[in-house]
């Protein structure tokens, strides 16, 4: 996944998490805030196809496959809001966005 300029750190001091921080010897923990995607939020895609999920498949063959680079890996995974290879089960249908760059776009 790309790195985003202004993520935002966020420190858990709860008391929720005292047990985990109490194990790794902190006062807190320091994570990053996940990122928002609001602005492409009813944007509409153009797709080019769609790929059944099969038991070898991998976000970025499946990339290499439909663009012929690994690097719009992500986008595939955003645009199915599954972001990893863990979240699909062979057999899942996945939308492959015609020009993937549109939403790399989108976000900057």
């Amino acid at each position: 996944m790309p790195k985003y300029p202004n993520n935002i750190d966020l420190i858990l001091n709860d008391d929720h998490y005292f047990s985990l921080i109490e194990k790794r010897g902190r006062k807190f923990l320091k994570i990053k805030q996940t990122k928002r995607f609001n602005n492409l939020s009813g944007m509409e895609v153009e797709l080019m196809t769609d790929h059944v999920w099969t038991k070898t498949d991998k976000l970025f063959r499946i990339s290499l496959k439909y663009y012929g680079t690994m690097d719009f890996w992500w986008v595939i995974g955003m645009l199915n809001k599954k972001p990893t290879d863990g979240h699909y089960n062979i057999g899942d249908k996945l939308y492959i966005p015609k020009n993937p760059t549109t939403i790399m776009e989108a976000l900057s």
